[in-house]
């Protein structure tokens, strides 16, 4: 009998770590821009749509709860930023592969003259909390996500 309770004990203690470990936050992703844009250099980056969000990440912005996309202002750049707030963690799952391809085929274009542009995509700035995903490339990047890690939690 005190083996049960033991057991039970550590079960509903593993049960409440994996709670507090699930960080999905009921913020739409456009109160965490509000957060991001005191840190963010927009003189780089042109505020996007659904239509950039298919262009560049291949991804619907209908099916998901939300998301902030900021594209280059120019080809020649590679300051980026997106954040995604899933509905489940399978497209959150999703998302990290399309950034991932997004870095990839950015890599791909600006090797051979755009040292620059290829050295801040390797430093780029991944995150996933939750259901949310979090992405940046630009000198802002590290303050960016920062602000995004304070603004979900």
């Amino acid at each position: 009998m005190r083996i049960v309770k033991i057991l039970m004990v550590v079960l509903l203690l593993g049960f409440i770590v994996m709670l507090s470990l699930n960080t999905t936050s009921s913020k739409p992703a456009s109160s965490v821009e509000k957060d991001l844009l005191d840190v963010m250099n927009e003189q780089l980056r042109t505020k996007g749509s659904f239509k950039e969000l298919k262009r560049f990440y291949g991804l619907y912005g209908e099916d998901y709860d939300s998301f902030v996309v900021y594209a280059p202002k120019s080809a020649m750049d590679a300051e980026d930023l997106l954040v995604v707030k899933a509905n489940t963690p399978e497209q959150a799952d999703a998302v990290m592969d399309a950034v991932d391809k997004r870095i990839a085929d950015q890599i791909r274009i600006f090797e051979g003259y755009g040292e620059k542009q290829v050295g801040l995509l390797k430093d780029a700035h991944i995150r996933r909390e939750g259901n949310y995903v979090f992405y940046a490339v630009g000198k802002d990047a590290e303050a960016l996500e920062k602000a995004f890690k304070e603004s979900v939690r």
